[in-house]
Protein backbone atom coordinates (compact mmCIF):
# COMPACT_ATOMS: atom_id res chain seq x y z
CA UNK A 1 0.00 0.00 0.00
CA UNK A 2 1.41 3.38 -0.99
CA UNK A 3 1.45 6.12 1.59
CA UNK A 4 1.18 8.88 -1.02
CA UNK A 5 -0.79 9.00 -4.27
CA UNK A 6 0.38 11.89 -6.48
CA UNK A 7 -2.17 13.54 -8.76
CA UNK A 8 -0.78 15.81 -11.47
CA UNK A 9 -1.08 16.99 -15.05
CA UNK A 10 1.33 15.49 -17.57
CA UNK A 11 2.78 18.96 -18.24
CA UNK A 12 4.21 18.87 -14.70
CA UNK A 13 5.84 15.46 -15.06
CA UNK A 14 9.43 16.68 -14.61
CA UNK A 15 8.54 18.35 -11.32
CA UNK A 16 6.60 15.28 -10.17
CA UNK A 17 9.54 12.99 -10.95
CA UNK A 18 11.70 15.18 -8.70
CA UNK A 19 8.97 15.22 -6.01
CA UNK A 20 8.52 11.45 -6.20
CA UNK A 21 12.27 10.88 -5.87
CA UNK A 22 12.53 13.24 -2.89
CA UNK A 23 9.61 11.56 -1.12
CA UNK A 24 11.12 8.13 -1.68
CA UNK A 25 14.41 9.34 -0.18
CA UNK A 26 12.35 10.23 2.91
CA UNK A 27 11.10 6.62 2.95
CA UNK A 28 7.63 7.57 1.73
CA UNK A 29 6.07 4.96 -0.50
CA UNK A 30 4.45 6.67 -3.49
CA UNK A 31 2.06 5.69 -6.25
CA UNK A 32 2.34 7.63 -9.49
CA UNK A 33 0.79 6.73 -12.81
CA UNK A 34 3.54 7.60 -15.29
CA UNK A 35 1.60 6.25 -18.28
CA UNK A 36 -0.49 8.44 -20.52
CA UNK A 37 -3.83 8.06 -18.83
CA UNK A 38 -6.62 6.77 -20.95
CA UNK A 39 -10.26 6.92 -19.98
CA UNK A 40 -10.53 3.14 -20.19
CA UNK A 41 -12.45 1.42 -17.42
CA UNK A 42 -9.43 -0.73 -16.50
CA UNK A 43 -7.23 2.33 -16.05
CA UNK A 44 -9.89 4.08 -13.93
CA UNK A 45 -10.30 0.96 -11.78
CA UNK A 46 -6.54 0.71 -11.19
CA UNK A 47 -6.32 4.38 -10.24
CA UNK A 48 -9.33 4.11 -7.92
CA UNK A 49 -7.83 1.09 -6.18
CA UNK A 50 -4.49 2.87 -5.74
CA UNK A 51 -6.25 5.93 -4.29
CA UNK A 52 -8.27 3.82 -1.89
CA UNK A 53 -5.13 2.05 -0.70
CA UNK A 54 -3.14 5.27 -0.16
CA UNK A 55 -3.20 7.31 3.03
CA UNK A 56 -2.69 10.68 1.33
CA UNK A 57 -3.36 12.36 -1.98
CA UNK A 58 -0.81 14.98 -3.02
CA UNK A 59 -2.32 17.26 -5.64
CA UNK A 60 0.21 19.23 -7.70
CA UNK A 61 -1.50 22.50 -8.60
CA UNK A 62 -0.99 24.01 -12.03
CA UNK A 63 -3.28 25.53 -14.65
CA UNK A 64 -3.22 22.15 -16.39
CA UNK A 65 -4.06 20.01 -13.35
CA UNK A 66 -7.02 22.15 -12.27
CA UNK A 67 -8.49 21.79 -15.78
CA UNK A 68 -7.87 18.05 -16.00
CA UNK A 69 -11.01 15.96 -15.68
CA UNK A 70 -8.90 12.99 -14.57
CA UNK A 71 -7.22 15.01 -11.80
CA UNK A 72 -10.62 16.29 -10.66
CA UNK A 73 -11.93 12.72 -10.52
CA UNK A 74 -8.93 11.66 -8.46
CA UNK A 75 -9.49 14.48 -5.96
CA UNK A 76 -13.22 13.74 -5.69
CA UNK A 77 -12.52 10.03 -5.19
CA UNK A 78 -9.89 10.73 -2.53
CA UNK A 79 -12.22 13.13 -0.70
CA UNK A 80 -15.07 10.60 -0.83
CA UNK A 81 -12.75 8.09 0.85
CA UNK A 82 -11.61 10.58 3.50
CA UNK A 83 -7.99 10.69 2.36
CA UNK A 84 -5.68 13.37 3.68
CA UNK A 85 -5.40 16.00 0.93
CA UNK A 86 -2.06 17.75 0.51
CA UNK A 87 -1.86 20.56 -2.02
CA UNK A 88 1.44 21.67 -3.54
CA UNK A 89 1.35 24.78 -5.68
CA UNK A 90 3.61 24.28 -8.68
CA UNK A 91 2.28 26.97 -11.01
CA UNK A 92 -0.15 29.71 -10.07
CA UNK A 93 -3.91 29.44 -10.38
CA UNK A 94 -6.78 31.29 -8.80
CA UNK A 95 -7.99 29.49 -5.68
CA UNK A 96 -11.54 29.33 -7.11
CA UNK A 97 -10.19 27.17 -9.97
CA UNK A 98 -9.33 24.32 -7.59
CA UNK A 99 -11.55 21.25 -7.38
CA UNK A 100 -14.18 21.83 -4.65
CA UNK A 101 -12.59 19.40 -2.18
CA UNK A 102 -9.36 21.45 -2.28
CA UNK A 103 -10.82 24.95 -2.26
CA UNK A 104 -10.37 25.48 1.49
CA UNK A 105 -7.22 23.40 1.88
CA UNK A 106 -4.07 25.35 2.67
CA UNK A 107 -1.54 24.77 -0.05
CA UNK A 108 2.22 24.54 0.12
CA UNK A 109 3.64 27.27 -2.10
CA UNK A 110 6.61 25.57 -3.78
CA UNK A 111 7.68 28.57 -5.91
CA UNK A 112 7.81 30.75 -2.79
CA UNK A 113 9.36 28.22 -0.40
CA UNK A 114 11.65 26.44 -2.83
CA UNK A 115 11.75 22.70 -3.49
CA UNK A 116 13.81 21.64 -0.44
CA UNK A 117 11.60 23.55 2.00
CA UNK A 118 8.46 22.20 0.34
CA UNK A 119 9.63 18.62 0.82
CA UNK A 120 10.62 19.32 4.43
CA UNK A 121 7.02 20.16 5.26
Amino acid sequence: MAEVFISFARQDQAFVRELDSALQKLNRETWVDWRDITDAAQSRAEISAALEAADNLVFVVSPDSVKSSMCRREVAHAAAHNKRLIVILRRSVERNELPPALAKTQWIDCPELGFEQTIAL
